[in-house]
This record gives C-alpha cells, sequence and structure tokens, in this order.
C-alpha cells in the first residue's frame, strides 16, 4: 500500500462525520477519537501532517523523540517546525506535543 495525503485528507473528512477528535490531555473519558503519532524519524513530516490536520479540523498529540540517531529534535529548522505546529495550540488547540521539557523550550 501507497500512503497519499488526499487519501488521508478523505479519512479525516470521514472521522469528522462519525464525531470529534481530542487532544490526549483533554480526554475525560467521553467517546472521542485520539489520535497520536510517535515521531521517530522526520519532523517535517509531522509538521506536513499537522497541516493536513490544521484544514480538516482534526486534533493530535505527536510525541516527539528528543533523543533521536535520525534528526536532532531542538536543531534550527526543527524548532521552527514545532513551533508552527504548535502556535496554533496556543490560539485554538488543534495539536499538542506530549514531552513537557520540550513544551518548556517552545514557549521561549
Amino acid at each position: 500500500m501507497i500512503f497519499k495525503y488526499d487519501e488521508l485528507r478523505l479519512f479525516f473528512s470521514e472521522l469528522n462525520k462519525l464525531g470529534k477528535s481530542q487532544l490526549f490531555k483533554n480526554w475525560k473519558g467521553d467517546k472521542v477519537f485520539l489520535l497520536r503519532y510517535d515521531v521517530d524519524f522526520d519532523i517535517s513530516l509531522a509538521h506536513k501532517l499537522a497541516v493536513i490536520e490544521k484544514e480538516k479540523n482534526v486534533v493530535s498529540t505527536f510525541f516527539i523523540l528528543t533523543t533521536n540517531e535520525s534528526y536532532i529534535a531542538l536543531n534550527k529548522k526543527n524548532r521552527t517546525l514545532l513551533r508552527e505546529m504548535v502556535a496554533d495550540y496556543f490560539r485554538n488547540v488543534t495539536h499538542s506535543i506530549s514531552n513537557e521539557e520540550m513544551w518548556k523550550f517552545l514557549k521561549k
């Protein structure tokens, strides 16, 4: 199977018809979709996913590895991407980054 972003957009459209998504940290046991992603290899792909989710009014939680051989989570490029991913969070609660130390750094 080949991954296609257009099919992901369709999936999110269908998901919205069935219910709503919610951030892990806001979940109180109600029936919602909890979307989470483990970002192990490429923050830029996670950023692209976050942009599509924003288009489709979907919220999710990204779990970012802070120590990884594939990328340096807090280098300048990745910090910029991560800040963009959570920028709307501070206004509209669209995405969340799970690592508390990462949150402290990104809020600066």
